[in-house]
């Protein structure tokens, strides 16, 4: 079977309730988890399948029209951070990058109201910024404005820059606006440039 043919053949498995890309393999056969990743993700571009959440995938209902995205599944500031395409990981994995711990992932874990126990649990694991957000996403609060608010009060710059290039164009003018005026702050600094005044502690709650 061609890749076109497998490609249809993933988004029909996705038509009766999500699924993770093992889970597809096992029901359309002759392919791998991995294979089966890659059609997702052109199924994604092509506005005809989502993560909702990771790892899950489900379809959306239909391709996307060219240069324009309905009104109706654009992005606002309350959209859920579950509901954003999977491209938002991209913009998370900014959060590996070595900056002080004043901007750094547990930073935004404690922000958000994660302990220092969590923080362990969440660092125990291979991607802990990515966990933290999986984990997060299950939260009434965590929202794309929250989101938002985060990346600016760390003065994380860079992701809400990422966010923009990401997932701009897919959002409504207003969480756009917002989120490019909340673009306008410094930079972290890096951790191999050092710091005068030593690395901020971890706002985080008690146990």
């Amino acid at each position: 079977m061609d890749a076109e043919g497998m490609k249809e053949k993933v988004l029909q498995a996705l038509t009766d309730e999500p699924l993770k890309a093992a889970q597809i393999a096992k029901k359309v056969g002759g392919t791998s988890g991995r294979d089966v990743n890659k059609h997702l993700y052109a199924l994604e571009k092509e506005g005809k399948a989502k993560q909702a959440p990771p790892p899950l995938w489900v379809a959306t209902g239909g391709p996307s029209q060219p240069n324009s995205t309905p009104q109706s599944s654009l992005i606002s500031l309350e959209t859920p951070i579950r509901d954003l395409p999977g491209t938002f990981r991209e913009v998370v994995n900014y959060m590996n990058v070595g900056i002080s711990d004043s901007a750094s992932w547990k930073t935004f874990a404690g922000i958000i109201d994660y302990s220092m126990k969590d923080i362990a649990m969440f660092e125990s694991k291979s991607d802990g910024p990515w966990t933290v957000i999986t984990d997060w996403s299950t939260k009434a609060e965590a929202t794309l404005r929250r989101f938002i608010d985060v990346m600016a009060e760390m003065k994380r710059a860079d992701i809400l820059s990422g966010l923009d290039e990401r997932l701009g164009e897919k959002m409504v003018p207003e969480a756009r606006s917002y989120l490019k005026e909340k673009m306008q702050v410094p930079s972290p600094v890096s951790e191999s440039a050092g710091s005068d005044g030593g690395e901020s502690p971890v706002p985080t709650k008690e146990d």
